[in-house]
């Protein structure tokens, strides 16, 4: 990990600790809204998922698609996602810090990330589009990938291998 002070400007903007462990919040609030807890391992996935302007551009309207349909649908969506999520572990690791240091995300049972419930993660507030929108997707993603499987399937059906 590139200490803070050396990091390229445009690097510490979108990749920041802060706003990537808002968006794992946002995701955690997501799985909370199905009633589930945010597994430890899911939160690999999601950075690569959000941040990525094609792979957020193509995820489906609704929870109703289905995983597998989705990806069978677009096939494209998995070229180079595995080095994606490779290339963001230390940003998800720093976010997951963050998030815990500074109680926007907590431990749950087990494994789990639970948002701390209290932060307001409002798409209306002064954020910029696409900030509103990376928000937006995530809390998305949170509830699709509740209602998806287990993390063993997710991981398998996006072909990583932990």
């Amino acid at each position: 990990m590139i200490e803070w002070a050396k990091r390229p400007v445009e690097e510490a903007n979108l990749i920041n600790p802060a706003y990537c462990s808002l968006l794992i919040a946002t995701v955690a609030q997501g799985y909370e809204s199905e009633e589930k807890e945010l597994p430890f391992s899911v939160s690999f996935l999601i950075l690569p998922m959000v941040l990525h302007p094609f792979t957020r551009n193509r995820l489906p309207r609704t929870t109703k698609t289905s995983i597998p349909v989705w990806l069978k649908n677009n096939p494209d969506i998995l070229l180079g996602f595995s080095k994606r999520v490779k290339a963001m572990v230390p940003y998800t690791k720093e976010a997951l810090l963050f998030g815990l240091k500074h109680n926007l995300i907590i431990h749950g049972r087990g494994h789990q990330i639970l948002s701390n419930g209290e932060i307001s993660l409002s798409y209306d507030s002064p954020r910029s589009e696409d900030v509103k929108e990376c928000l937006k997707i995530a809390g998305f993603i949170g509830r699709w990938f509740a209602k998806g499987g287990s993390e063993n399937l997710l991981y398998a059906l996006f072909g990583i291998k932990p």
